[in-house]
């Protein structure tokens, strides 16, 4: 399990919702590149496959059936920091992070437990569990980057008392430095002085793997019907400045997909149709109508026939998405 943590090139920090746990299903590449972090939104969405929205007792208990689905046997890591609180608490007999890890433990697949400085002393006790009796297992351990750049000190600080506190090893845990959304105006600056920062982390060459994650994807950008905007893939330019700067261990790549990692609308809603590409510098969003009637799930048809008919269309062959 380590091997291929250790071995892999990208991480993926994915919503646990219903389109990005289907997209692990078809996924096609190498999957020992691949390393995956879910973050558990709060209960509240409509669940399409069960036609209801789900109480939080009822939404915890289905992770470990639909990861089975979507992943098999193949480990994620999980950060339950959304779902630490009294209203997902209530009705079960442990804490939602370990709900969720024997949830996946039950149904076959694995999971591993996200933590991080300032997670609540119950959040840190299940991870504690979790790492006592699973110690052939890895852990996550997710910081804000922020305070790389502001605090490195208090963030040097914070992860030997962390590591302390948890009694692992630093070369059982996967460092994710994470932004969230980040756009930087000065990328020689910027990276610049994170390169240093990386430099100078505690247990550099220790770790399992280090991850430097990031997303210049936009939350909610204002699109009329028929729009077509793209935004730069400021995440990727980073990086490439980062490997370009030689650090004394190269991170690998993560971010979010094509999503923003802030939380959307909770409920039933009618989605609007849109299709989201990327390319090595850009995203793109064509935006559709809404799926509202008398329009209907139809309404995706002229965002395809957009997308595909664009000179940033790779055609049918380059994916099962391009070809689908």
């Amino acid at each position: 399990m380590f091997g291929s943590l250790r071995n892999s090139t990208y991480l993926a920090t994915l919503k646990w919702k219903q389109g990005e746990i289907k997209s692990l299903r078809t996924f096609r590449g190498q999957k020992n590149d691949l390393a995956v972090m879910f973050d558990i939104p709060p209960a509240g969405d409509y669940d399409h496959e069960l036609g209801t929205i789900l109480e939080p007792t009822e939404y915890l208990k289905q992770f470990g059936s639909r990861l089975q689905k979507a992943w098999g046997r193949r480990g994620v890591f999980i950060d339950a920091a959304k779902v630490d609180d009294e209203r997902h608490r209530a009705g079960l007999s442990v804490h939602p992070l370990t709900e969720l890890l024997e949830r996946a433990r039950m149904a076959e697949s694995l999971a591993f437990p996200v933590t991080g400085p300032g997670r609540s002393t119950e959040y840190q006790a299940a991870v504690i569990r979790f790492a006592e009796a699973n110690p052939s297992m890895p852990i996550g351990i997710r910081v804000q980057a922020a305070a790389a750049l502001d605090d490195f000190a208090g963030l040097a600080r914070d992860i030997r008392i962390l590591k302390f506190e948890l009694g692992v090893t630093p070369d059982r845990c996967f460092l994710v430095i994470d932004f969230g959304f980040f756009d930087p105006h000065d990328l020689e600056g910027f990276t610049s002085l994170l390169v240093d920062r990386l430099n100078a982390l505690p247990y550099l060459h220790d770790w399992l793997n280090i991850a430097v994650s990031m997303t210049a994807f936009p939350h909610a950008p204002k699109l009329k019907a028929g729009m077509v905007r793209k935004f730069q893939r400021t995440e990727w330019e980073v990086y490439k400045r980062i490997v370009e700067a030689k650090p004394l261990r190269v991170p690998i790549f993560g971010d979010y997909g094509l999503e923003n990692p802030a939380l959307g609308p909770t409920g039933r809603i009618s989605p609007v149709a849109q299709a989201r590409y990327s390319n090595e510098t850009h995203h793109f969003i064509f935006k559709g109508a809404t799926t509202k009637k008398p329009n209907g799930y139809q309404a995706i048809f002229p965002v395809a026939e957009a997308l595909t008919a664009d000179e940033v269309f790779r055609g049918p062959g380059f994916s099962l998405g391009n070809a689908y």
